[in-house]
């Protein structure tokens, strides 16, 4: 097969038969995603599920190549050009207001009872601890890295969220 060959056979695979049959690769990386997050008991993104899947196809490749794989990887590697180029623009518009320990009085935004509002992610000498407060309900989590407080804010995940009063 030439390279256009496989580009236009992923393009159909990522955008139309895979599509009818699974959904959006997004919404379907995101639920991977959390059931590996639950099975390992560690952070995946929806990102990771394209480059996982990715290197799946890779280890196939080297077990005894087929043109299905190949076209597969392509097509991973389009959705997860997709999903970070989709993050980066998301970023820019909703990235949440990050803190150090000394700054942890300053917020964004206040409700009309003076309530501090917004998504914090505020950096502790144990960790980073996510803070979202801004439909008025205050949800308080801990991570051991900023990435996955990032992750947890911007709602790429859940995770067993407490009440805090």
């Amino acid at each position: 097969m030439k390279r256009e060959e496989i580009l236009d056979a992923a393009k159909k695979c990522v955008c139309q038969d895979r599509n009818e049959q699974y959904g959006n690769p997004e919404d379907n990386f995101s639920k991977i995603a959390e059931l590996w997050s639950a099975y390992r008991g560690e952070l995946f993104l929806k990102r990771d599920v394209a480059m996982m899947m990715a290197l799946v196809k890779i280890a196939r490749i080297y077990a005894g190549e087929s043109e299905d794989s190949y076209i597969d990887l392509a097509g991973y590697a389009a959705c997860g050009g997709e999903i970070a180029a989709e993050e980066r623009k998301q970023d820019k518009q909703t990235d949440p207001l990050i803190m150090n320990r000394s700054y942890g009085k300053h917020f964004l935004a206040q409700g009309k009872d003076g309530t501090p509002r917004g998504r914090f992610c505020v950096a502790t000498k144990a960790g980073w601890i996510g803070i979202d407060n801004t439909t008025g309900d205050y949800w308080m989590e801990e991570f051991d890295s900023r990435e996955k407080c990032l992750a947890w804010l911007n709602r790429e995940f859940e995770v067993g969220e407490e009440d805090v009063e």
